[in-house]
């Protein structure tokens, strides 16, 4: 019973496999049936155990929203399924399924973002955009003649065997699911990821494009130019529920899906690449045990789809340049697969600029390198020339997914990637001030900038912080000098080296930036790991220990600070004037008109824009000799005071503000002694 079957990707059978084939049933495996049954009781004990008196309502609204991502996902899957049968690719299994998701979840991103721009984006076209994805798949069955089969059932029965494993992620899917049902803006303080950005413009900007009805450049926003692929989601979501906070954990629930659809996708490249089942477990397990992934995916962030973008594109840029081990036959490359890469690849960077040098540079260049190495090792078995012209055909298929962001903000700015770059390609109106101080913000601090600081900042943020676990980057190093003769492990480790020198040089060393390392050294470890059963469980087990004893205690406090009523809270206005009697007061008269001085968090304010004024920090122009308090709305104080504006005065943000970021002058002397979070200075009558 204990003989192993050896695959393509090593020994992956175990016991479980020798019993089901003498049973002809379950065996000593139990069926997928009852490891449903146990995950969902696991689940469900540590919603129970965060959520406390308060899990009713985070049950039902989990059940509301997560039943509409899980439709979204399902109908953006159905779309992406149909292009792919286009384009003739076959897509089987998790691989398959995260690429129909991601692809067709792109498609909805650029129409949304098209609408939008053309001030066409309403519920009706948001409905409509889901009603058409869905009439695509159903003419290509129809066209196509294919038979729809849900074998269900079957895949119940079926024995679990290494899937047991995914026991152990269902702590941090519970937490995550809590987290998503708490407030905006309160999660995960003072740690990234902070919530000032979802306040400043995750959800912010989009909250803004909703009530302008259309896209367009916010002139106190700088983050509006930023590409919005995750967010226009968010925008959809507040056109189909009826405003910004109805929808606000709507968002944070698309987040979620975004993470748990990197991690399917991770478990589907891991199994492409290695012919193993235990490979895509151990894989996904891994990267899901570690602590970001969990804190990233319960809040409005766009990490989940960074990854999951980011995972296909190295499973298709593998697929595509023909990688082989040298016990497998040979493969060859094919140029469809290197497009659909480079089409990931662009998405990626429709998220976050980042993706440009991570993932649409990196990862097609990492491949080169290990068909070059393979070319030297094993002659004949690889195609250089393919290989070569499959990175331009991907660079070019991602170059052109992306550009509709580049050509908006040219458009916009005369510069493609405002606000990067502004040196070189236009700064729009900065000036040198505002332009170097996005720079520095944006840079290593001087303190870390010499090698030595460096390369120290680096092991305590990817080795012994907390947020990693500990377990999956070190797993990872470790597998890649072991397995150092397979070319998968090559590629993985080119490109995890190409990943750590970017994040080391070319970012201001925050911890968050570097996650893109996660799913590469879980890949590495689940190849490794596959091959050796005991070891692969204890290493499980391992990494879900250390995941959960750093996450623990860090959200068992927002928890318990969240049960004072901050679960499925909607009112911000009720929530922002319990922290001014005074503006309580003033808020409740009709038509009150306020003016942020020294926060950008504008979200947090139930009002409508046209009644808002607020700034940024880096659309602050602080001229010289000029009011400091003035300089943050570019208007005097008590002009905004006659003309019946509330002007809210943050000191503390203020002062926080002026010791992070370049060129920020400290408040004026009169204002040094005020303690207040919150100082309101009521209107002037005219």
């Amino acid at each position: 019973m204990s003989k192993r079957r050896v695959s393509d990707g090593g020994v992956v059978a175990t016991r479980c496999d020798a019993a089901r084939g003498l049973r002809g049933g379950p065996g000593l495996c139990a069926s997928r049936a009852a490891l449903i049954a146990v995950c969902a009781a696991v689940f469900g004990v540590t919603v129970v155990g965060y959520a406390g008196e308060w899990t009713i309502n985070v049950a039902l609204g989990a059940m509301e929203d997560g039943a509409t991502v899980g439709l979204w996902a399902w109908i953006c899957a159905l779309l992406g399924y149909a292009v792919l049968r286009w384009l003739r690719v076959e897509a089987r299994g998790a691989m398959g399924l995260a690429t129909g998701a991601a692809l067709g979840l792109g498609v909805m991103s650029l129409a949304s973002m098209g609408l939008s721009l053309a001030g066409w984006l309403n519920r009706w076209s948001a409905a409509s955009l889901a009603a058409g994805a869905f009439a695509v798949w159903a003419i290509d069955v129809v066209v196509s003649r294919r038979k729809i089969e849900l074998p269900i059932a079957k895949w119940l029965a079926e024995p679990a065997g290494w899937e047991w494993l995914w026991v152990l992620a269902m702590p941090f899917l519970g937490i995550a699911v809590v987290g998503a049902s708490i407030m905006p803006g309160w999660l995960w303080k003072p740690l990234d990821p902070h919530p000032y950005d979802v306040m400043v413009y995750h959800l912010q900007v989009a909250r803004e494009w909703y009530e302008t009805g259309r896209m367009i450049a916010l002139p106190h926003n700088v983050y509006s130019h930023f590409p919005f692929a995750v967010e226009m989601h968010f925008l959809l979501a507040m056109h189909l529920r009826g405003g910004p906070w109805a929808a606000m954990y709507l968002a944070q629930f698309l987040s979620l899906m975004f993470m748990v659809l990197s991690i399917v996708a991770l478990v589907g490249v891991a199994r492409q690449m290695t012919g193993a089942k235990a490979a895509g477990v151990i894989a996904g397990l891994l990267a899901a045990t570690v602590p970001w992934m969990t804190m990233l995916g319960a809040v409005p962030y766009v990490e989940g789809a960074f990854l999951l973008y980011t995972v296909l594109t190295v499973g298709w840029v593998w697929k595509g340049m023909g990688l082989a081990d040298e016990d497998e036959q040979t493969a060859k490359g094919t140029l469809v697969a290197m497009a659909l890469a480079g089409v990931m690849a662009g998405l990626a960077c429709g998220t976050k600029y980042t993706g440009v040098p991570a993932v649409l540079l990196a990862v097609p260049a990492a491949g080169c390198v290990a068909v070059m190495i393979a070319k030297i090792v094993r002659p004949g078995r690889v195609e250089m020339r393919r290989a070569m012209l499959g990175c331009v055909v991907a660079g070019a298929c991602g170059l052109a997914v992306f550009s509709p962001w580049l050509v908006r903000n040219y458009c916009w700015s005369g510069n493609a990637v405002f606000p990067m770059e502004m040196k070189r390609l236009g700064q729009d109106g900065f000036t040198a001030v505002q332009v170097e101080r996005w720079v520095r913000a944006h840079r290593a601090p001087d303190s870390q900038r010499a090698i030595g600081p460096r390369l120290r900042t680096t092991w305590q943020t990817l080795i012994t912080n907390w947020q990693y676990g500990y377990v999956v980057l070190p797993l990872g190093v470790i597998f890649a000098i072991v397995l150092w003769r397979r070319s998968v492990v090559w590629f993985l480790a080119i490109l995890l080296l190409i990943e750590l020198i970017y994040w080391m040089t070319l970012t201001h060393l925050q911890g968050r930036f570097a996650v893109q390392m996660v799913p590469l050294a879980a890949l590495i470890a689940g190849y490794g790991l596959s091959r050796v059963p005991l070891a692969a469980t204890a290493a499980a087990v391992l990494a879900a220990a250390a995941g959960l004893a750093g996450l623990h205690p860090c959200f068992s406090r927002h928890a318990e600070e969240a049960k004072r009523g901050l679960f499925r809270f909607e009112d911000m206005g009720a929530f922002r004037s319990t922290q001014s009697t005074q503006l309580a007061r003033t808020l409740e008269q009709p038509g009150t008109k306020v003016a942020l001085v020294g926060g950008g968090q504008a979200f947090f304010e139930s009002l409508p824009m046209s009644r808002l004024k607020y700034r940024v920090i880096f659309n602050v122009d602080f001229e010289k000799g000029g009011n400091v308090l003035d300089a943050w709305l570019g208007q005097d104080i008590d002009t905004l005071r006659r003309e019946g504006y509330v002007v809210v005065v943050q000191p503390s943000e203020i002062r926080r503000l002026a010791a992070t970021y370049w060129q920020v002058p400290k408040l004026p002397p009169s204002w040094e002694t005020a303690s207040e979070e919150l100082v309101v200075l009521m209107p002037i009558g005219k």
